[in-house]
C-alpha cells in the first residue's frame, strides 16, 4: 500500500488503485559535508518560508505570526545534513510511505545560486544513488 488510508479512500472514489497513484514527497532538502556550515546556510531561509506560508494562511483576520526562531526550527521535519543523514531521513520516509518522485526547492529564499548548485550536485552524486541502491534492495 502507498499511501495513507485517507488517500486511498479518494483515490478509491475516482475509480484508482495504489498502483494508480503516484506518491510525491516533497520538502526542504539541504545537503553539505558539515553540519554547522548547513544550518548556518539553510536555517534563517526555513524560518523564513515557515513564516511567510503562515502569512498566507486562509483567515487573514488572525494577527501575523510570531518570527520563527531558529533555535526553534523543527529540523527532523527537514532532510538536512550530511549525505549520510539525508539517506537515512530519504529511507526513513520511503519505509513510511513509499514516494514515487521527490520534490524540494532547489533555491530557498536567501541561498545563493553557488549554494543551491553545490548541494544539487551533491544531492545527485553522493545521495540519490544510495537511496536507490537501498530501496530497490528493500
Amino acid at each position: 500500500m502507498c499511501c495513507s488510508a485517507k488517500i486511498l479512500r479518494k483515490v478509491a472514489r475516482h475509480g484508482k488503485t495504489d498502483e494508480d497513484f503516484l506518491y510525491v514527497a516533497s520538502g526542504v532538502v539541504y545537503v553539505h559535508e558539515d553540519v554547522e556550515q548547513t544550518n548556518e546556510i539553510i536555517a534563517s531561509a526555513i524560518a523564513y518560508q515557515r513564516i511567510r506560508y503562515a502569512e498566507w494562511g486562509p483567515d487573514r483576520d488572525t494577527p501575523k505570526p510570531e518570527l520563527v526562531r531558529l533555535e526553534d526550527l523543527p529540523w527532523e521535519r527537514h532532510l538536512v545534513g550530511t549525505p549520510v543523514q539525508v539517506v537515512e531521513g530519504l529511507v526513513t520516509l520511503y519505509e513510511e510511505v513509499p514516494f514515487d518522485h521527490l520534490y524540494s526547492w532547489g533555491r530557498l529564499p536567501g541561498v545563493t545560486y553557488e549554494q543551491a548548485l553545490a548541494n544539487m550536485r551533491f544531492f545527485a552524486s553522493e545521495v540519490a544513488p544510495r537511496v536507490r541502491e537501498t530501496v530497490e534492495v528493500a
